[in-house]
């Protein structure tokens, strides 16, 4: 995902050509199809590489590196690894009869498509468009073969066929005719002329397609509704800036509109998930500039660093935003600098002052060594000495009964089930009890300090 111009596309067909064809009958897709010398750019010096996976047999080989380069040509493309790959491109949404031109009667044959695997694109076809195909047909005219359907009483080909159904069968036709496993298909804007509802059914159908033949589906879009697909699809976020291009993974909407967009509270305040958001919350609400700020939430933890470098790598301040990591991870300065030369490659004094500025703008909460955020609040509940509140003592209580809860990342979940009210008002009701504790002063210091001091320093509250 990301916005107009950011290069999607262009990763699409770097991919679609860093692999040779099994079968000769498949297309050779070429670096010089789609990157082409011309006036403005000839492509030399140009490269990229790819880490891959793949077996023989008995024998597999994980992690396996391979470097491309345009000298005078770009590669030797029979020493490229093996792959199926398919790429539906844009062009596939333009509907037939814009591609014809006779300006008179069409004649074609026709014939009935009724194997297992017609059915099975028809019944996914119907479903996915909410609509009854009684049967799939192919029309043959001159050099060209198209689609034909039969819906009731009604039967059509693909010159008469809306766009956005010629490109559901497109796409269908393309992932269930594949057969090979482990393949990779590319589709550039799958959600382009494609209704909500019947994108999020493509979306259904094509997953349980890809976990069946292990096949790779690597597709664009600008579509905000996949975000509620986030369990069947790895969003990454393409984000370009003045100096270079950063991949945001498994990224979330306000993270999305914020790199792209403007500062609009005083401070801002990045953190992974919603337990961190609610702590957050109540440290800025006790030193009482709670409406001075926003927080975004990011998602993985690596993710602050790829937000953090975006933004700066973007042109923009730093200064008053705070990227808060759970404690758990990256601890060190070291781990922390590493994944910043990550994302903030380059050379030179602006690139070296930027990523101390990334860096002097982390946080994390201090958390006993090897614990996780929830199991670190779980235990210092758990210790309290009983409450005279009794809806502290109520949590107080909740805590010292669970014994075993499993997944020591299910804990505080737990004491929200076991309260029986909303996720939001539960971690708000947890983190004030856990403010009550001795461990609170020491594990939320670092951002403690660092909004009381910007308090002062823009006067707010």
């Amino acid at each position: 995902m990301g916005v107009n111009g950011c290069g999607k596309s262009t990763i699409l067909y770097a991919l679609a050509c860093v692999y040779k064809p099994i079968n000769t009958t498949d297309e050779n897709y070429k670096f010089s199809r789609f990157f082409p010398p011309h006036n403005h750019f000839s492509w030399v010096g140009s490269d990229l590489s790819i880490t891959y996976s793949y077996g023989d047999g008995s024998n597999s080989y994980s992690h396996q590196e391979k470097k491309y380069q345009k000298n005078d040509r770009w590669v030797i493309y029979e020493r490229r690894p093996e792959r199926c790959v398919k790429f539906i491109e844009i062009k596939t949404c333009v509907p037939v009869i814009e591609s014809e031109n006779k300006g008179q009667k069409i004649q074609y044959t026709t014939k009935t498509q009724a194997t297992a695997l017609d059915e099975l694109i028809r019944q996914k076809a119907g479903y996915i468009l909410n609509k009854n195909y009684d049967s799939l047909h192919v029309h043959e005219y001159g050099n060209k073969t198209i689609l034909g359907v039969k819906s009731g009483v009604t039967q059509y080909s693909a010159l008469t066929m809306g766009a956005g159904e010629q490109r559901v069968f497109t796409i269908l036709d393309t992932v269930f005719r594949t057969t090979k496993n482990y393949s990779l298909i590319l589709i550039d804007e799958i959600d382009l002329l494609m209704h909500p509802q019947a994108l999020k059914r493509l979306i259904e159908v094509i997953y349980e397609r890809a976990n069946e033949k292990h096949h790779q589906i690597i597709f664009t879009s600008h579509n905000t509704e996949l975000f509620e697909l986030k369990y069947k699809v790895e969003l990454r976020h393409i984000h370009q800036s003045g100096i270079n291009t950063v991949c945001i993974p498994n990224t979330t909407p306000d993270i999305t509109r914020r790199m792209t967009g403007k500062q609009v509270k005083s401070l801002e305040v990045y953190v992974e998930d919603d337990l961190a958001q609610a702590i957050v919350s109540h440290i800025a609400s006790s030193l009482g500039i709670y409406k001075d700020i926003v927080i975004h939430k990011y998602g993985a933890v690596i993710n602050a660093f790829t937000v953090s470098g975006g933004l700066g790598l973007s042109g923009q301040l730093l200064s008053n935003a705070l990227f808060v990591l759970d404690g758990d991870e990256y601890i060190t300065e070291e781990d922390k600098k590493i994944q910043i030369q990550r994302v903030v490659t380059g050379h030179g004094s602006e690139i070296d002052t930027l990523r101390k500025q990334v860096l002097n703008n982390l946080a994390q909460f201090e958390l006993t060594q090897g614990m996780h955020p929830e199991q670190f609040i779980f235990k210092s509940i758990h210790n309290l000495p009983e409450q005279t509140d009794s809806e502290n003592e109520e949590i107080r209580k909740i805590a010292s009964d669970i014994i075993n809860a499993g997944d020591q990342h299910n804990l505080v979940n737990l004491l929200i089930e076991q309260l029986g009210c909303s996720k939001e008002i539960g971690l708000n009701r947890i983190i004030r009890v856990f403010a009550l504790s001795p461990q609170w002063s020491k594990f939320s210091e670092p951002v403690r300090l660092w909004l009381g001091t910007k308090k002062q320093e823009l006067h707010l509250g």
